[in-house]
């Protein structure tokens, strides 16, 4: 694991994902800022420890103890709390320290690095409360330098070299801990441009299928509807009963082709909106539900069904999607399947492989061209001449794969029939 990652867990981990991108960003550098404090606390322990002062030891303690308060409360996302618990601790024990700094060592450089990360954490949604933090780390200094009001005195005896020394160091320290601060903050915006980045190529991808997909839709839910009113149109026509039948079975046929197409728009919406919920099934017996349902006014009775899957079989996965993509590649193995053969079949199998499930769906049906090969997961791509669905199946189903953390393999020969293989990670075999 990466270091960046394991800082990342450490920081701002918790039960549940922050609201927005904005919100774990700033997690992330309040996080870090603790840290910081943390650090530059346990450096004046030892530097002071080692020249023999102690004066501020209590007071570098206690800022070490509100760090980790504020730590814990970022990781809980109580992040409103933990910013301003950190503020309130920390400006106010460098505002006893420099109360107490009668040698000038420079402590108040540290006030106007407080008062940098509270407009930085608060942000401008929340920038009165930066505010109120400034004008009172403000009446601190009046009241250190200007008033000599020190609430809580300490004994604090330095030699000449040590006071020089301590300027020195406060300086060096103040400045780089500003600079590591300013690093972090570049770091998050960085990582929000790219993640925004990522965002706007996916709001493009979606704007563009969006377009097609108005289009197409509105395309194909004309076409069967038109045909319809055209066949009723002609069923006015005629009082002869063979006609009439005949005529009722094609407005039968064209409903249930619009039926279809609006399941798979369902489907493609379910996956977009819907969250990944993992729970164990008996894949058996899903599969025979699934058969059972398509084989149903299909014509699909002359179809010899071989499955090859142990009935005791479970697996990890989100039921809902499993069905989508099953649903589409079962039902294509029967609706591309070759009549004209003497044995037409659909063969499904399913077996542990690396980690995840593999289930396969082959039939020996009509095949597809090579040249249809790399195209046939697109939307609203139809891959064969015998094609007579949407073009939205396939790609449906790989979309649902990837959801799952899984994809969909193809081979296919024209004429010999085509094997589609759905693999998904199972968690239990990793």
């Amino acid at each position: 694991m990466r270091v960046h990652t394991i800082l990342q867990s450490i920081l701002i981990q918790g039960n549940r994902p922050p609201k927005s991108l904005y919100e774990y960003n700033v997690g992330l550098l309040r996080g870090g800022v603790c840290l910081l404090a943390i650090l530059v606390a346990t450096i004046y322990l030892v530097t002071d420890y080692w020249e023999g002062v102690d004066a501020g030891q209590n007071v570098y303690l206690t800022l070490i103890a509100g760090s980790l308060i504020s730590l814990v409360l970022n990781r809980k996302h109580w992040f409103m709390t933990s910013t301003v618990v950190f503020l309130l601790i920390s400006s106010t024990l460098i505002y006893i320290l420099a109360s107490n700094d009668i040698f000038h060592t420079g402590v108040y450089l540290y006030q106007l690095l407080i008062v940098i990360v509270a407009f930085v954490l608060f942000g401008y949604s929340h920038v009165q409360w930066a505010i109120v933090f400034a004008v009172y780390i403000l009446i601190q200094f009046f009241l250190a330098y200007h008033y000599n009001f020190r609430p809580i005195p300490l004994e604090v005896t330095l030699d000449a070299g040590y006071a020089r020394f301590s300027v020195l160091n406060n300086f060096i320290i103040a400045l780089i801990v500003t600079s590591i601060f300013f690093y972090f903050l570049l770091r998050v915006n960085l990582n929000t441009e790219i993640q925004l980045e990522k965002k706007n190529e996916l709001l493009q991808k979606t704007n563009e299928e969006l377009d097609r997909f108005v289009y197409s839709t509105s395309h194909d839910m004309r076409a069967p509807l038109s045909s319809v009113l055209g066949l009723i149109e002609i069923a006015k026509l005629t009082n002869r009963p063979e006609e009439l039948r005949q005529c009722l079975d094609m407005m039968s046929g064209r409903v249930k082709n619009l039926q279809d197409f609006i399941r798979e728009i369902t489907d493609y919406s379910r996956n977009e909106r819907q969250e990944l919920r993992l729970e164990e099934i008996h894949l058996a017996t899903m599969i025979k539900e699934i058969i059972t349902d398509l084989r149903f006014g299909r014509e699909a009775d002359q179809i010899a069904i071989e499955m090859e899957i142990h009935p005791e079989m479970k697996i990890v996965v989100d039921q809902t999607r499993l069905k989508i993509v099953l649903n589409n590649l079962i039902g294509n193995a029967f609706r591309y399947s070759d009549r004209n053969k003497d044995n037409p079949f659909v063969k499904i199998q399913a077996n542990a492989r690396d980690g995840s499930i593999a289930i396969s769906v082959e039939d020996n049906g009509v095949g597809i061209a090579e040249e249809h090969m790399e195209k046939i997961f697109n939307m609203f791509y139809r891959g064969s001449e015998k094609s007579d669905g949407s073009g939205l199946g396939l790609y449906i189903a790989q979309e649902a794969a990837r959801k799952m953390g899984g994809k969909i393999l193809a081979l296919s020969s024209p004429g010999l029939g085509s094997a589609f293989t759905l693999m998904i990670p199972q968690p239990s075999l990793a």
